[in-house]
This record gives C-alpha cells, sequence and structure tokens, in this order.
C-alpha cells in the first residue's frame, strides 16, 4: 500500500473514533450527510469548513453543484486534488430575511465518485429591549454593596445574548451568579448590578453592554451612587482612611476572625454607642482619634497601637474589652 493511501485510511479510521462522519464514494466530505448552521442574525454570514477527500489513485478535478442563496461556496471553482489527498471547502449562509432554509451541495469528481451534502439554517433578527436605561443606586456605607437590576427583553427572533459588559468605573460591577446573560426568544431576564463604595463621596460611571442585536450592539447603562462613612454590620480587611474621616457607627460593627482592621493616620471614628468587636487584629496608626459615646470596643486578635510622645491616640469615652494581645508602639 502506497504511504498516501495508508495515510488516507489512517484517518478515515481515526474519524470513526472520534464519531465525525463521512459521506460519499471516491469523492469524499469528510463530514456527516447534513450539517445545520447556528441560527445566524439577518445580514451577518455563518461558515461551515470541511475537508474533501479525493479516494482514488489518480489526480482529479472534482467540479461543484451551483447553490442558492441564502447559501455559498467561498470559491466554487473546481477544485484538484491530488490521488488520496484533501482540499479545505467552505460553505457560507448568509440569511437576508427571516425564515429557515435549506439546500445541498453535490461535488463531481473527472474520474469517479461523488458526494452530497445536505445544510440548513435559520435567519434570525435579534431585537432586545431594557429597562430602565439608567441606575441609581442607594446611598451605601463604605465597605458594603447596593444592588440594582436592569431587565432585559428579547422580543425579536431568536436568543439574545449579552457577550460581555465593560464597566468605566471599578466601583460598579455585575454579580454574574445572579445575572442571565442568554435571554430566550420571549423572554426576559435580569441583570443585577452592584455598588460597592470605596471612599465617601458621589460616584459615576456607565456599564457597556455588547450584544448580539444588530441595531443595538452596545448597550450603555449610566450608573451613579454616592458612598457614605456611616459603617454597620461585617467586615474583612477594612481600612479607615483620613480622605473618608470622620467615620460615624450607625450599628454593630464586626471585623471577622483571621481578618483585619487598620484605623489610618489622622483619623476619627465615632463609635456612637455602637459596638465594635474585632475578632481578627486591630491596629492604630498615629493621631487617631477614637470616640466612644457608650460604646465598647472588644478584640479578641493583636490590638496594635502606633504612636509617639507628641502624637498620642486618642481613646475616649468607650469600653475596652481587650482579650487578645494589646501591643503600644510609642516612640
Amino acid at each position: 500500500m502506497k504511504t498516501n493511501q495508508y495515510l488516507l485510511l489512517l484517518s478515515a479510521m481515526m474519524l470513526s473514533v472520534l464519531g465525525l462522519g463521512q459521506t460519499g464514494t471516491g469523492v469524499v466530505f469528510e463530514t456527516d450527510a447534513s450539517y445545520a448552521f447556528a441560527a445566524t442574525t439577518v445580514d451577518s454570514t455563518s461558515n461551515f469548513t470541511f475537508e474533501v477527500i479525493n479516494d482514488v489513485g489518480a489526480e482529479q478535478t472534482i467540479y461543484f453543484s451551483a447553490l442558492d442563496a441564502p447559501f455559498s461556496l467561498v470559491d466554487n471553482s473546481p477544485l484538484v486534488i491530488a490521488a488520496n489527498d484533501t482540499a479545505s471547502v467552505t460553505l457560507q449562509f448568509q440569511p437576508t430575511e427571516l425564515g429557515s432554509f435549506s439546500g445541498s451541495l453535490e461535488a463531481a469528481g473527472s474520474v469517479f465518485g461523488s458526494a452530497t451534502l445536505n445544510f440548513s439554517g435559520e435567519g434570525i433578527q435579534v431585537v432586545l429591549e431594557w429597562t430602565p436605561e439608567s441606575l441609581a443606586f442607594d446611598t451605601t456605607a463604605i465597605g458594603q454593596t447596593n444592588s440594582q437590576i436592569v431587565s432585559v427583553t428579547s422580543s425579536g427572533n431568536g436568543d439574545g445574548v449579552i457577550s460581555g459588559i465593560e464597566f468605566s468605573n471599578p466601583v460598579f460591577s455585575v454579580d454574574s451568579a445572579a445575572s442571565a446573560f442568554t435571554i430566550a426568544e420571549g423572554t426576559s431576564a435580569d441583570l443585577t448590578f452592584v455598588f460597592a463604595p470605596i471612599g465617601a463621596g458621589n460616584q459615576t460611571g456607565t456599564a457597556t453592554l455588547h450584544t448580539n442585536d444588530p441595531n443595538n450592539a452596545q448597550v450603555i447603562i449610566n450608573l451613579s451612587g454616592a458612598g457614605i462613612s456611616e459603617l454597620q454590620g461585617s467586615y474583612c480587611d477594612l481600612i479607615l482612611n483620613e480622605s473618608n474621616s470622620p467615620y460615624i457607627f450607625v450599628g454593630d460593627i464586626t471585623i471577622e476572625q483571621g481578618c483585619h482592621l487598620i484605623f489610618e493616620e489622622n483619623t476619627t471614628v465615632n463609635f456612637n454607642g455602637y459596638t465594635l468587636t474585632v475578632n481578627g487584629d486591630l491596629v492604630c496608626e498615629e493621631e487617631v482619634h477614637l470616640v466612644g459615646d457608650g460604646g465598647v470596643l472588644n478584640t479578641h486578635g493583636l490590638f496594635q497601637l502606633n504612636g509617639n510622645q507628641s502624637n498620642k491616640i486618642q481613646v475616649e469615652t468607650f469600653n475596652l474589652n481587650a482579650q487578645g494581645p494589646v501591643n503600644m508602639e510609642y516612640t
């Protein structure tokens, strides 16, 4: 057996093992006898490339039948293939209107053989609608989050797909676990957006949605929210700094185990009568002013106080319950 014939036979055996089909005799299409294009948006193109095998021991020219729109070959000219060799052919589906379409491609060899491939495709027109067109998040404390929803409806023909979302401001994001990025035809689904301020003050930004709606390939959602220095609830690795000072507690605060709370230099924190429980480590830098107003500070991890003789940390009017080690480093 010649080398080319052996390689062709081996290739056919591998395709059989992999579950890939073949159709034709002498002229062989390396694909199943039928192929269905994925639903394709009107005025766009889907391609299907497959191999044509000359399964005889002589060079021959392969002739292809003419195709009716919306199907075509990228190159419909006769294809010369050496003995026991292959060549690639690309079939295109270019719908210009809605609907289902089908056709067949026939090939005949100048020496021997023929093959037929049946195919089908659906032309779709995705139309997406969304509400609201902008989101104003609730005023949110630093370290906390607020969520708002945009509802997206696929009102056209075919499933709507949101392939990606880009944000202009990192304090805004999308909750992927609580969002749907494929919207079935005739249904609605929600996108859950999240505001997580890292500083006090007003924040604005945009979310750019990339979709398969040809008339709305990019959907821009305007975002706005305000961060405030009011704190309550549970935190991990929380840093309070001068730029967002003063901070005021509006509820009890818990720092989770294995986490830390850092009061940076020149920061004022008013406990406002609430309790701060630090199950991890608490670090206070120079010129920190802690006002309790009857509040309670419980520390279970390391309580680190840093300062010097002239810039002492001011700790007043609250109860300290230090159950972990207290380290005061004054210079």
